[in-house]
């Protein structure tokens, strides 16, 4: 299978409907995820108006209870303040040594995940991540309510601002990285991420969308990259 770099790299699952391919050669091991369980934490870091119900949450716990690791998944459920957010990610991360802790991070998550990684040096899974999401969520401003809590507010200016003081324009610890992203995203650009990331492993999902359905489909390649 041909990737964007021109060249062949490792395939992952084939599938119907929606193809994968490595963007960058990914040095993964040879199923170890199924035995591995070097991480005390596998955060999953959910999106803008979700929680910890979320389907890409409940199917990362699920896998992790059924190969009898259950204890390791975390994920709390976010303020909707992005400062609070950040604050009770820290916390969490603090609990465990950085080299022990990966990050899943999906959408607006996958921006909190990329300011921690910077910030900590934990590992992060990014799946379809905001880059600029103090862009991306002015059309947004104004009554909103959680799609999962219920929970109602108001999206304003001071949000935006906060997400612009940690946004990282940059990324550096690119080996700390694996990121997912589908093509058929209709939220966000997959080419706009494979860029802003360029250099580290990434794995594109031909199709799809933004909720990517199928990720359940790539849980080993999210666990071994945890391994």
């Amino acid at each position: 299978m041909q990737n964007c770099s021109g060249s062949t790299g490792w395939q992952g699952p084939a599938r119907a409907g929606a193809g994968c391919f490595f963007v960058r050669n990914v040095m993964l091991g040879h199923n170890t995820w199924a035995s591995a369980s070097a991480n005390v934490m596998i955060v999953y870091i959910h999106g803008f108006n979700s929680s910890p119900a979320s389907h890409k949450s409940n199917q990362l716990r699920e896998r992790l209870s059924a190969l009898g690791r259950g204890a390791e998944f975390v994920c709390p459920a976010l303020p909707h303040w992005p400062k609070q957010a950040m604050a009770l990610l820290e916390r969490e991360v603090a609990r465990a040594p950085a080299d022990e802790v990966t990050l899943v991070g999906s959408s607006l998550g996958g921006f909190y995940a990329t300011a921690l990684v910077e910030k900590t040096g934990v590992r992060s899974v990014l799946v379809n991540p905001a880059i600029t999401p103090q862009e991306g969520l002015r059309a947004y401003l104004g009554p909103q309510r959680n799609l999962y809590s219920g929970e109602e507010y108001v999206l304003t200016e001071e949000h935006l601002g906060q997400l612009a003081e940690l946004q990282v324009r940059k990324p550096a610890r690119l080996d700390r990285y694996l990121l997912m992203h589908t093509t058929g995203d209709e939220l966000l650009d997959w080419r706009i991420a494979v860029d802003h990331y360029r250099g580290c492993r990434q794995v594109i999902v031909q199709g799809s969308d933004h909720g990517f359905k199928e990720f359940g489909d790539y849980l080993d390649i999210v666990l071994e990259f945890a391994a």
